[in-house]
């Protein structure tokens, strides 16, 4: 089903702002990972161990933007199914 480019610029803009929020929150949560204790003697043991927390936390970040996405591309798929075939691009 071939459509305008047009028809899906909102998607894309909106599907940019969500990645560009989870990349903001992933960095923030690495930021404080790594910023926490950097002078403690065992910052490296500390930090080994904090890998687990983080990796679940960005997994989190992932998944709400997987979930965020396709909302979005469902939503955009079904209002050109609702707009009919004449709007579509030849």
């Amino acid at each position: 089903m071939p459509i305008h480019p047009g028809m899906v610029e909102s998607l894309a803009e909106r599907t940019r702002d969500i990645c560009a929020a989870a990349e903001e929150r992933l960095l923030g949560i690495i930021a404080r990972q790594l910023g926490a204790s950097l002078d403690a003697p065992t910052w490296a043991e500390q930090k080994l161990s904090a890998v687990q927390a983080m990796r679940r936390a960005s997994q989190a970040v992932v998944d709400e933007l997987h979930q965020a996405v396709t909302l979005d591309v469902f939503d955009a798929a079904g209002g050109l199914s609702a707009q009919g075939p004449g709007l579509r691009g030849a």
